[in-house]
């Protein structure tokens, strides 16, 4: 997910905008959020930077990974965020901080708990940022 924030006060921008319409300041950054899928166990986590189907085979250095199907969830990036698809006709269904989200789209949040049968991570959204040339 990409969006731009004013510097100088954090007010989110439009694409294009050139100075703060808040505080008038010029200082622009472009921000870029991936999500990570924090599971204690594993020092490097699995991200995502762009929507995708993820499953068994993304999380293999996770405990509990097999409790996944090869597709068990989708991580859709759209204008507002990120939202989470729990895939239809799977063996375990997917839950999102503890509700049954299969086959249902909804709004995924930094903290967020995804768990399917005894597999769980947490969501942690990333900033990576790239300074605007004024």
């Amino acid at each position: 997910m990409e969006t731009f924030r004013c510097k100088a006060c954090n007010k989110e921008l439009k694409r294009g905008d050139t100075q703060c319409p808040e505080c008038g300041s010029k200082d622009i950054v472009r921000i870029f959020i991936r999500i990570a899928f924090i599971e204690p166990s594993v020092e490097y986590p699995f991200s995502a930077h762009k929507g995708m189907k993820l499953g068994r085979d993304n999380f293999r250095l996770y405990k509990e990974y097999k409790y996944l199907e090869k597709e068990q969830f989708e991580v859709i990036k759209s204008n507002d965020g990120w939202k989470i698809k729990g895939l239809p006709g799977v063996t375990n269904p997917t839950f999102l901080n503890d509700m049954d989200i299969t086959n249902q789209t909804v709004d995924l949040k930094d903290g967020d708990t995804i768990r399917v049968g005894k597999f769980e991570v947490k969501v942690k959204f990333i900033e990576s940022k790239e300074e605007i040339p004024k």
